[in-house]
Parts: C-alpha cells; structure tokens; sequence
C-alpha cells in the first residue's frame, strides 16, 4: 500500500508562488486599467463642466466631488466587470478584448479633452484678439475725435510757442518745464525744423528725460508744480541745436490738451522721424 505523500491527486496541494505571482500580476492589471478608465472618465467630467462654466476657480473647485464620484464609478464598474469575467473562467480571448477595450476606451477619454481644450483655447485667444482690436479702434477713433477737436479750439500754437499751463527754459539743447496747474499734465517735446519735403512737412528730435518711465510718443508725466528736464536724443541733439520746440500737452480726451500746430502732422509722434 503506497504512501500518501500529498503529491497525489485529492492530497491537500502545495504552494505554488508562481502561480500565485501570475495571478496577483492578472488582478493588479484589472485594478490599473479599472483605475485608468476611472481617471480618465474623470477627466472628461472636469472638461465638461469646466467649459460649460467658463472654467473660473469656482468652477474648478466644484468639478473635484464630481471627478472623484466619476473615478470611484469607474473603478467599481469595469473592475467588477472584469473580476467577474475572470471568475467565471471566461474564454482568454473575451478577457483580452475586454482589455482592449478598456485601453481605448482610456486613449478616447484622455486624447478628446486635450483636443477639445486646444481648440477652445484657441477659440478664445481669436475672440481676445478680436475684442482688443475692436477696443483699440474704438480709442483710436476716440483718439482722432479729441485732437480734431483740439485742432478746431484755439488750444495750440506755433512751434516755439510755450501753452500757458507751463514755464519752459530753453538753452537751444535742453529745456526745463514746470507745470503751473494744479493738475497732473502729460508732456511730449520735439525739437523740430520746416522742411517741406519731409513726410509731415517737418524734421524732428525727440526729447527725452532721465528718472521717468516714457509713454506714447515720449511722452512723460508732469506733476502740479513739477519741473523736468528734457534733452533731445544724441544722434540728432547737434543737428537740431536751438530749434524750436514743438509742444504736446496730452494724449487723449482724458487729459488737459494744447498742441503745436506742427504736431498735428504727426499726431503719433515723431520718435521714427528723427531723419525726415
């Protein structure tokens, strides 16, 4: 009578860590994918209801219960889903497709958003875009409106001619301004010369001064009582020596305004006009 040594078929059964292994290795796959699918149909979620939203902070804070709910789902459905089928023994094949399936399925649910986001950003940098050109046209137009205006009050003078809100000291080089208001002035000077085969029908010099930060056409902020000193630009300083000055007190409707005639050729200014 032979031995039962539990290597024959009814004796209890060994250990085996390589099938353990595989097995454990089978399980951890369905759990990643069921945890991919989670994810991802998360991801979808946050997409939708960021766009639907406008995507603001509130929003964003919002989407985390629904993101989390989503993943949760995912997790428990396909996880279910493919414990079961391996439970039962289902044909290998069925398990792979399914496998298949839920790695497209993650592909699908994380590829569309990203495509779905570039496209929307992109479609709000052109809706920016059109919305900051149709607000510069509209300051532009405003713009011309207020220097017509200027041009047709008697708000200006000659070249050389100092605007009554200022005191100006003119050494032929540099001049020294003072604001004599009680109110801030924006200040553009240009040393210029007549010449009537120049674009504007003048030749200019900017002129610049050192401590303030430049605005448009060089100009510069000059405080109630204030005095600064302008200085035309190195290349053309000489050239320019005791021209006469072409004032630009303001830019636009919001400030106290009165220009040199000369100016009007150029109501951009002549910072590129230094070789006219």
């Amino acid at each position: 009578m032979s031995e039962n040594n539990g290597n024959e078929s009814g004796g209890p059964r060994r250990f085996d860590v390589r099938t353990f292994l595989h097995a454990a290795l089978r399980v951890l796959i369905e759990i990643v994918l069921s945890l991919a699918v989670g994810c991802a149909a998360a991801y979808q979620t946050f997409v939708i209801a960021c766009d639907a939203a406008k995507c603001n902070s509130g929003t964003n804070t919002a989407a985390i219960p629904i993101m989390l709910l989503a993943a949760v789902v995912g997790v428990v459905a396909v996880g279910v889903y493919f414990l079961i089928y391996r439970i039962k023994g289902r044909v290998l094949r069925v398990r792979h497709a399914l496998d298949a399936v839920a790695i497209v399925a993650v592909l699908v649910l994380l590829v569309y958003p990203l495509v779905q986001t570039e496209l929307r950003e992109r479609a709000r940098q052109e809706q920016f875009r059109a919305q900051q050109k149709a607000a510069d046209d509209k300051y532009q137009a405003a713009r011309l409106a207020w220097i017509a205006k200027l041009r047709a009050s008697d708000a200006h003078g000659p070249p050389g001619a100092v605007p009554p809100m200022l005191k100006a000291e003119d050494d032929g080089i540099k001049v020294v301004v003072e604001n004599t208001t009680a109110k801030g002035l924006t200040v553009a000077l240009t040393r210029v010369i007549e010449q009537p085969s120049a674009p504007t029908g003048w030749r200019g010099c900017p002129m610049r001064t050192s401590g303030k930060t430049g605005g448009t056409y060089h100009s510069y902020w000059v405080g109630p009582g204030e005095r600064i000193t302008y200085e035309p630009d190195a290349p053309c300083a000489e050239k320019f020596r005791g021209a006469a000055v072409e004032y630009r007190i303001g830019k636009d409707a919001r400030d106290i305004g009165w220009w040199s005639e000369s100016a009007f050729a150029a109501p951009d200014g002549r910072q590129n006009q230094t070789g006219d």
